[in-house]
């Protein structure tokens, strides 16, 4: 299980998404990805990604499992979805 978030510069409500990213990964395995880079758009693409920030739960084949978009969530709610929980 894996958390992906998603953000982008000049976006106001990223800075709540990154302060998550900090704290999820100390805990469970967690990505960041900036689209406005490629590496990240290509990310980002493949998900469907449209807004930011978006925080999506993948499984170990890198399937959905939960995603957020355009909002951050509280820890205590990715923690539910993860087996962190």
């Amino acid at each position: 299980m894996k958390v992906k978030v998603f953000t982008k510069q000049n976006c106001p409500k990223c800075s709540i998404a990154k302060k998550l990213y900090e704290e999820l990964k100390e805990m469970i395995p967690t990505e960041i990805y900036l689209v406005d880079e490629q590496d990240g758009l290509n990310e980002a693409n493949h998900y469907e990604v449209i807004s930011t920030p978006t925080i999506i739960i993948v499984d170990d084949k890198d399937e959905e499992i939960k995603s957020f978009r355009g909002t951050t969530p509280l820890k205590e709610e990715i923690l539910l979805f993860t087996d962190a929980n």
